[in-house]
């Protein structure tokens, strides 16, 4: 059973979608997945790789979730967010059992990236090259130069 539960109305309680939550996941068995927690369990637990991404996109990830704007490209930050939310929902409890999705995904380009079928190529983040300085001229190239 997978499950996303949005709270479309300002004006709810948090108390009254924390209890449908509770009751869901408590008469089927299922892990409630907020956010925080997504990405609390991929910092704990995840690949090394994952890990590193997460901590260097950390600070872009807050503030797209803070801002609360659709995503309209996928970006290096939102590579990382996807593939640790893809990491999280593929854990065995979530493929056993299924899990509820709290609050996310808010849009459609959300939606897209979490569940269609991308490959896990096109969610590696490109990392810029790091290209190493000139070597210094070797003695018998400078000694060369100057007898010209």
């Amino acid at each position: 059973m997978k499950m996303i539960m949005l709270q479309l109305d300002e004006d709810w309680q948090d108390s009254k979608i924390n209890f449908i939550h509770k009751a869901f996941s408590d008469y089927y068995r299922i892990p409630v997945l907020s956010i925080k927690m997504i990405l609390q369990n991929v910092r704990e637990f995840a690949d090394n790789e994952l890990v590193a991404d997460l901590k260097e996109e950390w600070s872009a990830i807050m503030s797209y979730l803070e801002s609360k704007d659709e995503v309209k490209e996928l970006n290096e930050a939102m590579k990382v967010f996807i593939r640790a939310i893809r990491w999280r929902l593929s854990q065995t409890d979530c493929q056993n059992r299924g899990y509820i999705l709290d609050n996310f995904p808010n849009f459609t380009a959300e939606l897209e990236y979490i569940f269609n079928k991308m490959s896990a190529k096109k969610l590696k983040r490109k990392k810029p090259k790091v290209v190493p300085p000139p070597a210094p001229p070797r003695e018998s190239e400078q000694s060369i130069g100057s007898e010209g």
